[in-house]
């Protein structure tokens, strides 16, 4: 059965040795909280850049990073493509390891972008 990640589940020191993971299975047959035991089967390897879901945001449809283009200037760029990770997405192609990140702010980055768009009170 396919088993969608959601992410890390929280541990307290030493109670395992084991890393865990919360993950979606769809099935009538299993119980809510279940506890299953998962292998995983060798796969393609992807490589990428793992950001926090706090990094992404979304506009017409469309989920954006602010990245770095030059020093301290920031543009947005179009994320095509996100696989869930236990630490966050990974993000297989578009930001190149090493290039900054907007993580906190990226929200209002994206609304001050649009802010001229928005009328002036008095302009009715």
């Amino acid at each position: 059965r396919a088993v969608q990640l959601l992410g890390p589940a929280p541990t307290v020191l030493g109670a395992t040795s084991l890393q865990t993971f919360f993950g979606l299975v769809r099935n009538d047959d299993l119980r809510i909280g279940m506890n299953l035991s998962v292998w995983l089967a060798d796969g393609e390897v992807v490589h990428g850049v793992v950001l926090p879901p706090a990094a992404l945001v979304w506009h017409n449809g469309a989920q954006w990073v602010f990245s770095e283009a030059a020093a301290g200037v920031f543009v947005r760029q179009r994320i095509d493509e996100t696989i869930p990770h236990a630490r966050g997405v990974l993000v297989p192609e578009g930001i190149k390891p090493g290039v900054a990140v907007v993580i906190r702010g990226a929200q209002t980055l994206l609304a001050e972008e649009f802010r001229q768009q928005i009328p002036a009170e008095d302009d009715d």
